[in-house]
């Protein structure tokens, strides 16, 4: 099956004008996904850095139709490691590597995409963070928001892969009860933000939006880009964890040797911006609990991103 030149065109677009923003994507983490009009979508590829996708390598066809029937069928199902990795396998079956690359996947996330609108731009950004890692994060971010015009739903955290989905799809259906809209944004705890949009143009736009309200309320420009960590440091600098790819990446032996990885250092320079702009502002922050830890450490998929970068 051929994917458009449109399509692509608009995938490089989303990996050139984010994947150079370390303060919005770390190492393999965000994806973005488009969807085409015959039930499918493209996605990015797992362990990818957003920032090396391109027109030839990093991404992969799914079948968005299929993967949400499949996930809508396992509405009642206690969410489980074996379960997690099952559901890894029958997304690989609904997944073409069209490029050619191989030994490819798509992306861990791929079941929320299939729930969204066409456009759909995931991202690590730790102005968000800086929210969803703290005591009464969302609180904060109503109040932000509540003079915009953009509409914002707080998704209560939920393991990456099959939780996600699940958990992002409650909250999206509560809110088009309540309000007879969709949700513009989705902040989920502990992780990220999801921005949604029927263009690339809007999609992108909004991402800068909630962007720049982040940075104003946050009363912060470019401290960020200053940050700079040692090659080898204590892993007690990285505690308590905070979010997925703190696990993935940095939480390891009692030394973390972070060398000449660019991956290490993006996520492990994000993991210290987040936590200190929470003190900086008074907050308290809301680590991950251990029974999360110790969940996303079993998750093949996860085991998979460490591998590829």
């Amino acid at each position: 099956m051929k994917v458009k030149r449109l399509h692509l065109e608009e995938a490089n677009r989303f990996a050139r004008e984010i994947g150079d923003h370390s303060d919005w994507v770390q190492g393999g983490g965000g994806n973005f996904s488009i969807k085409m009009n015959n039930g499918y979508m493209l996605i990015k590829a797992s362990g990818f850095s957003l920032k090396d996708v391109n027109q030839k390598q990093g991404l992969v066809m799914v079948g968005a139709d299929r993967v949400k029937k499949y996930y809508q069928s396992l509405n009642k199902k206690k969410i489980t490691v074996a379960l997690e990795n099952k559901s890894v396998k029958e997304i690989a079956k609904q997944t073409t590597d069209f490029l050619n690359v191989g030994n490819i996947r798509a992306s861990i996330e791929t079941g929320f995409h299939a729930f969204l609108q066409t456009y759909v731009l995931h991202t690590h950004s730790v102005y968000a963070n800086v929210f969803t890692c703290s005591k009464k994060g969302e609180e904060r971010l109503q109040n932000i928001f509540s003079s915009t015009k953009i509409r914002i739903a707080w998704v209560p955290y939920a393991s990456p892969g099959f939780g996600l989905p699940r958990a992002i799809e409650l909250v999206r259906i509560k809110f088009i009860r309540t309000t007879g809209l969709e949700p513009h944004v989705f902040f989920l705890e502990n992780h990220g933000l999801i921005v949604q949009a029927d263009t690339v143009n809007a999609c992108l736009g909004l991402h800068k939006s909630v962007d720049r309200i982040l940075r104003i309320a946050l009363n912060t420009k470019a401290v960020f880009a200053k940050l700079t960590v040692p090659e080898t440091v204590d892993r007690s600098l990285f505690e308590p964890i905070l979010f997925p790819d703190q696990v993935v990446y940095l939480n390891g032996k009692k030394k973390v040797d972070l060398g000449s990885n660019r991956v290490m250092k993006e996520t492990a320079i994000a993991y210290l911006f987040i936590k200190q702009q929470i003190l900086k502002m008074g907050g308290v922050l809301n680590p991950l609990e251990k029974k999360s830890v110790v969940f996303i450490k079993k998750m093949e998929s996860e085991k998979f991103r460490q591998r590829v970068l």
